[in-house]
């Protein structure tokens, strides 16, 4: 399943990520409060927002954003890009989930190019122009160098020898998504999505079969009891 472009952050820095959600705490609720509070125009105040948004810390409605508990928590904790929370929330996105697994396919011995990466991304990814795609990709790997996760040398990218430290346990909210998949191209993704829709009818008929099996047993239940009921009279 390709990854619309709408949950795809175009917000470089991190940091302002946080200080998005610093300022809705604080009551600035629109577009236009969030931009004046980190100190950017209008538009990159609605793309910090959405940013937030994807990671699940704010919501919107119309034009008024709110905390969600997860936001609520990151503000009660660390409000900063160490705290593990956020760290968490990036990771267990679907376009962080893909890139870092693509990265670690192809660290060894090189790493990867920002084309590279481009042109990948460009297979999962849908209305993106050509033109938009390479500033999602560098606004991707402004966070991953941020949270200290991938590095460049020589034009190229590579998982950082201590990620696996930093990454905790993930909470995987996609069930179609494959971890650490073998090849590059979208066919990977489409065959697991299959498979996890595959699941999803065999519990649902399994459900339904509970559900009669249960209706089958309370009318036995109740004709027993009738029957016994009937005996004693």
């Amino acid at each position: 399943m390709k990854i619309h472009s709408n949950n795809i952050p175009q917000a470089d820095i991190l940091e302002d990520v946080i200080k998005t959600v610093i300022a809705v705490s604080q009551g600035w609720r629109t577009f236009q409060d969030i931009a004046s509070y980190i100190n950017k125009g209008n538009r990159q105040g609605r793309y910090y927002r959405r940013a937030a948004e994807i990671l699940g810390l704010i919501k919107n409605r119309g034009n008024t954003s709110v905390l969600t508990a997860l936001g609520e928590k990151v503000i009660g904790t660390n409000a900063t890009i160490q705290n593990p929370i956020l760290l968490q929330r990036i990771l267990s996105t679907r376009i962080f989930q893909r890139l870092i697994a693509f990265v670690e396919m192809k660290c060894i011995p090189k790493g990867v190019t920002r084309d590279e990466i481009i042109e990948y991304l460009g297979n999962v990814t849908s209305d993106i122009g050509p033109s938009m795609l390479p500033r999602r990709v560098m606004s991707l790997l402004s966070w991953v160098s941020a949270l200290n996760i991938i590095e460049e040398r020589n034009q190229r990218y590579k998982l950082k020898g201590t990620v696996m430290q930093q990454i905790p346990l993930l909470e995987l909210t996609e069930s179609d998504e494959p971890i650490l998949p073998r090849t590059s191209n979208l066919g990977e993704y489409r065959t697991v999505h299959e498979r996890a829709s595959g699941a999803k009818r065999e519990v649902a008929i399994y459900r339904d079969q509970a559900k009669l099996d249960r209706a089958i047993s309370g009318f036995t239940q109740n004709r027993l009891s009738k029957n016994e009921k009937s005996i004693r009279h």
